[in-house]
């Protein structure tokens, strides 16, 4: 009966024991991927100068994949020109509000463009780079926390919500 005992709680330690070692890897893994994410949006939208801009083409190419690189034509000068000249010349620098291994929400700070903007960049990882990446603007609803909207600014209700006059 000892002996049934004993191999139950061998068995019971290496069962916790192999669950915290997948849970710390995992954590690990998401850690490193989210890192990745990060290090890559700040290549693309945070810069002080033109030539700063330039120089995070080539920390972008060695972040993504080849494909990545040649969808966003980040190598392509018009395009570099074009998102500097959308910020004016001002320095922009990415406001990390949430990572997830998936996606990161952020801002941009710039004088260029608004603080309360929210954008989204959605990623995949491949190995040690990552692989696809789709981006869009967030907009809060009207009931999101903090959002604020003068009444004085809705227009008035001139029919009722449920049919009939």
């Amino acid at each position: 009966m000892k002996k049934w005992r004993d191999i139950v709680v061998v068995v019971g330690v290496v069962i916790v024991s192999l669950s915290v070692s997948i849970y710390f890897i995992r954590e690990i893994n998401d850690n490193r991927r989210i890192t990745l994410a990060i290090n890559t949006l700040r290549s693309l939208y945070e810069f002080e100068t033109l030539t700063q801009f330039g120089e995070n083409v080539e920390i972008f190419r060695s972040l993504v994949t080849p494909e990545v690189f040649n969808v966003k034509n980040v190598n392509n000068s018009d395009r570099i020109l074009r998102i500097f000249l959308k910020f004016n010349g001002n320095p922009s620098y990415v406001n990390v509000l949430e990572a997830t291994p998936n996606f990161i929400i952020y801002s941009l700070l710039s004088e260029s463009i608004e603080r309360d903007r929210l954008f989204i960049f959605i990623y995949e990882v491949e190995g040690r780079r990552i692989s696809a990446i789709r981006e869009a603007e967030l907009f809060r609803f009207p009931t999101t926390h903090s959002w604020e909207i003068d009444p004085l600014l809705l227009p008035p209700l001139e029919f009722p919500f449920f049919g009939g006059e």
